[in-house]
């Protein structure tokens, strides 16, 4: 069996000039592929990914601005 192919992106050149100036990341959820993948600022020029495997995921949460956030899974 082969593995599957590498995790690829691509952006706008603003984005991490973006997310360095709000001093954020940005978590996306690929609800289907059981993906949680992290973006960061490494500069204002390029981003860092740190993708995430959950069995079952079921949604993400932020209850409170500059609060933890959560991943829930089914169990």
């Amino acid at each position: 069996m082969n593995p599957p192919p590498p995790f690829s992106y691509s952006y706008t050149p603003n984005v991490p000039e973006l997310l360095q100036g709000l001093n954020c990341s940005l978590a996306i959820s690929t609800y289907q592929t059981g993906k949680v993948v992290i973006f960061s600022a490494k500069n204002e020029n390029q981003l860092i990914q740190l993708p995430r495997t959950f069995n079952k995921p079921m949604g993400m949460a932020n209850k409170e601005i500059n609060g933890p956030s959560q991943q829930t899974t089914k169990y």
